[in-house]
């Protein structure tokens, strides 16, 4: 997405969530404070649904950071349970996720993706989501408020292999829907996922071990 797009959303989800709580009329110096509000209550959302919340550690990032390729626009997560780390980089509207653990003193990548966004202003297009590791590629698509997935391309000998939040016998597309549909159970957090790619690109990682 373009700056301009990113910050129109960041500021009608900050809305959304100040006016669940309160009515009232902003003045200059609220904005600036509505959108820091926007970007916690993402991480909630996304610690709540996922179970990733955003590193703070600095050894952890210093060790994320010395075999990966990443620009300030790079976010890191790690499991609240599990040993995994998801780290997230954007350029324009592609992002690049890498999915693994921190084994003696390394980060070990096990998994990756890669994600286009086209989606318009108004929150509808598509998500070209690539799962790189079992060469699968689906096309999510986002209008009147419903989702589908469509399946570009897949190799099958692949597309079975390992299971995280797949359920027995499903399919990487199939558990990618699933997942976006739990996801985005509520307005709110529908907002936060059209508006925040990298929603997207974390979930579909999450069908994948």
């Amino acid at each position: 997405m373009k700056k301009n797009k990113k910050v129109s959303f960041v500021i009608l989800l900050s809305s959304i969530f100040i006016f669940s709580i309160i009515l009232f009329s902003c003045s200059d110096d609220t904005i600036d404070n509505d959108k820091n509000s926007s970007g916690e209550e993402i991480l909630k959302i996304i610690e709540k649904k996922t179970g990733f919340i955003k590193v703070t550690n600095a050894n952890e990032i210093n060790i994320i950071s010395k075999n990966l390729n990443y620009n300030s626009n790079t976010v890191f997560y790690k499991s609240i349970k599990e040993n995994n780390f998801i780290i997230i980089s954007s350029n324009d509207n592609n992002y690049f996720l890498n999915k693994g653990s921190i084994e003696n003193g390394k980060f070990i990548v096990k998994n990756r993706f890669e994600l286009v966004d086209n989606m318009n202003d108004e929150g509808n297009g598509d998500l070209i989501i690539k799962n790189l590791d079992e060469g699968i590629v689906i096309s999510q698509t986002y209008s009147d408020g419903v989702f589908k997935n469509v399946l570009i391309s897949s190799n099958e000998e692949l597309s079975s292999k390992g299971l995280c939040q797949r359920e027995k016998g499903e399919s990487f597309k199939d558990c990618n829907s699933r997942e976006t549909d739990e996801f985005c159970d509520d307005f709110v957090s529908t907002v936060a996922y059209i508006t925040n790619p990298s929603i997207a690109i974390l979930i579909a990682a999450l069908c994948s071990c």
